[in-house]
């Protein structure tokens, strides 16, 4: 890590098994992002600094550093972007919400196929994984970038922001490029709509139950004529027969 000391500004919000901070790298402002579940709970390890490192993208934020405290918590630091997640910015138009889709499209292709780490996954793209800067690009922000075929939390436990994982995923599959594309239309219908039908879900079982009685392909209209078509062929419960990052940049 850098040898400028690192200091906590303020929080910014708390998950699970993360804490995000506003913190200080010497003189610089940056992002925090403190691993602070405890050992042994089922949660995935902090994605590997040297990967991270690797990610170097525009539609990805930039990591800066890493550190381990004397408590075992690992820290990553990143650079502080300006604006808000899609969670935060509310229902776009449609062109809006076409760019930032073809926007995270553009760094999904980079990380499943074309980076010095690939094949690299996301691996938890939400509202929230997604931030649109002040110039109105989108972002992806805390990447699991993970290796396809696994199961980041180890076999039997499903790790991600339930509402917007891949059927395949939720019924006990490793995460895949696929989950990735499906995850990122979800995303989209979401914005697009204000709330997916499964969002009040409370377990795997159950989201995929309101799936079946709403299938999620039939909501791509939300997101209007430009995204449509791409986002129904995201959203097909087969991942075989969805599109790569790659086609749904072409298509956009």
């Amino acid at each position: 890590m850098s040898a400028a000391t690192l200091r906590l500004l303020r929080p910014l919000r708390f998950g699970p098994a993360t804490e995000v901070w506003l913190a200080r790298l010497g003189r610089r402002e940056v992002v925090a992002r403190r691993h602070a579940a405890p050992p042994g709970s089922p949660f995935p390890p902090p994605a590997d600094p040297a990967v991270l490192a690797a990610l170097r993208h525009p539609g990805i934020e930039r990591f800066l550093a890493s550190r381990v405290d004397e408590d075992g918590v690992v820290t990553h630091v990143f650079v502080r972007l300006r604006g808000r997640t899609l969670a935060e910015a509310g229902v776009p138009d449609a062109a809006a919400l076409a760019a930032w889709l073809r926007d995270a499209a553009l760094a999904l292709r980079w990380m499943h196929e074309r980076s010095p780490a690939a094949p690299r996954l996301h691996g938890d793209v939400s509202p929230g994984n997604v931030f649109v800067t002040e110039d109105g690009r989108a972002r992806l922000i805390d990447l699991a970038a993970t290796r396809p075929g696994l199961h980041p939390a180890g076999p039997d436990v499903i790790w991600g922001t339930l509402p917007y994982l891949a059927p395949e995923i939720l019924a006990g599959g490793p995460c895949t490029a696929a989950s990735d594309v499906w995850s990122l239309a979800a995303t989209a219908v979401s914005v697009a709509l204000g709330r997916l039908p499964w969002a009040g879900a409370r377990s795997p079982h159950e989201v995929l139950a309101e799936m079946h009685a709403s299938p999620a392909a039939g909501l791509a209209t939300a997101t209007g004529p430009a995204a449509r078509d791409v986002v129904a062929a995201m959203l097909h419960p087969d991942p075989a027969r969805r599109p790569t990052a790659e086609r749904v940049c072409r298509a956009l």
